[in-house]
């Protein structure tokens, strides 16, 4: 790293092995360990199938799942009643009428807290029957999300590691969005530099689920991506214009108050909602309330925890550091700085990973780094046994985070560089 003072601290990336991927994530290694697991993944979906706990149950109902909320919100958009949803008392009615009464009352959704933009995927998804519904929203997300990793990475081998994620298992099992996130959110990244029009579009489309995106914004004025900025800020726009064409204006009248009665009942209330606990929650915020912290505890360590993201990915995209580690700060730092995500959501860490992978290939690794992602992976598998009942989330994504840093120092030592230039 010429041209950086030696006193700064800055480290070359010499010492690491010159060999992209050695030991156990030699491809052959990586494609036949992934093979394997994404093939106990589908035994598992089988099972639940098989049991009635998956697609539809013993008596051909839809399963009370995310994704059966999702299709029942899209049939009510696709039929000029969008506002419904945004009624608890109404929601709840049509949820019974659709899967029955045979389900724990905390599976039943309360609330609807996405904005009504996201109709626009999930209306077309309700002209089909259900099953195929499922079945298709889970193809096309998982699809783009191995489409999106391999053009990080540019290897084959990422294909079954994909496949083999917990994460991808728990939002094929709930029919989630974790992958569709990760799908937009890596397809911003990859085309920022080259189609920064474009990587605003998919950038704007993040609104769906805007707790993800706070820091998207933030990296977009530190680098000075105007064009990527501007292109994200018009295509919320246009999307925001059109959902009240399509679906009128009363379901956004009324989403704000959903979203803070999801919030109260999920975030700030003194006793969790669902009985598995604050365990639930793969963030700062649920590890502390795990340990019976109370709400303003968390709140309070949970928001400094999202100003020093915050920082890192200002300082990281204002330096020279490698746009590879960039992307895979600001990937990771993004779930870091928000108080509310599951475990189906940490799908999108598949992003930063792939990013980080990139970079590995480009200018090797050290052992010590291999052994790390070997634990972190791991560890993400614990949180699929235990179906995202222990925070672990937080410790996965602080050490993946700290592994990204420690390959480039360049983020540190340009601010330190800005602080020396100051005027006294």
């Amino acid at each position: 790293m010429t041209g950086v003072p030696k006193h700064l601290g800055v480290r070359p990336c010499s010492g690491r092995a010159p060999a992209p991927f050695v030991g156990a994530f030699a491809p052959w290694r990586l494609q036949v360990c992934g093979y394997t697991l994404a093939i106990v993944n589908l035994l598992v979906l089988v099972f639940l199938y098989r049991s009635g706990n998956w697609l539809v149950d013993s008596t051909g109902a839809p399963t009370l799942n995310d994704f059966a909320c999702f299709w029942i919100s899209g049939t009510q958009a696709l039929h000029g009643q969008a506002s419904s949803i945004y009624d608890p008392v109404e929601f709840e009615k049509i949820q019974v009428a659709v899967v029955g009464l045979d389900h724990p009352k905390y599976l039943y959704y309360t609330n609807w807290a996405y904005p009504p933009i996201f109709f626009f995927v999930l209306a077309p998804l309700a002209m089909l029957p259900y099953p195929i519904a499922l079945l298709t929203w889970e193809l096309a997300t998982l699809s783009g999300c191995v489409a999106v990793i391999y053009l990080i990475v540019r290897r084959s081998a990422v294909i079954p590691v994909v496949l083999a994620s917990p994460y991808t298992a728990l939002n094929l099992i709930c029919g989630q969005t974790g992958l569709f996130r990760a799908s937009l959110f890596g397809a911003a990244l990859l085309l920022l530099k080259r189609r920064p029009v474009v990587a605003g579009v998919f950038a704007g489309c993040l609104a769906f689920k805007p707790q993800f995106g706070v820091l998207l914004p933030l990296a977009f004025v530190a680098a000075k991506e105007w064009r990527a900025f501007t292109s994200a800020v018009i295509t919320l726009a246009l999307l925001t214009a059109a959902s009240i064409v399509a679906f009128g204006a009363v379901a956004w009248e009324q989403y704000p108050a959903q979203l803070f009665a999801q919030t109260g009942d999920f975030v700030t209330a003194e006793t969790p909602k669902e009985p598995m606990g604050w365990g639930d929650f793969q963030t700062i915020y649920g590890l502390i309330r795990v340990f019976h912290g109370s709400a303003f505890l968390a709140w309070f360590v949970q928001m400094l925890a999202t100003l020093g993201a915050a920082i890192i990915v200002w300082l990281v995209w204002r330096s020279t550091m490698r746009y590879s580690l960039k992307a895979a700060t600001l990937s990771t730092a993004a779930f870091i700085a928000t108080p509310y995500g599951w475990g189906y959501d940490m799908a999108a860490l598949a992003v930063p990973t792939a990013f980080l992978a990139a970079d590995q290939i480009r200018h090797g690794s050290s052992k010590q780094e291999l052994s790390t992602m070997i634990l972190l992976f791991a560890a993400c598998y614990m949180v699929f046994i235990l179906f995202g009942s222990r925070p672990l989330g937080p410790v996965v994504e602080i050490a993946l985070l700290r592994l990204i840093l420690s390959r480039d120092l360049t983020w540190l030592s340009f601010g330190r560089l800005r602080v020396e230039a100051a005027p006294t």
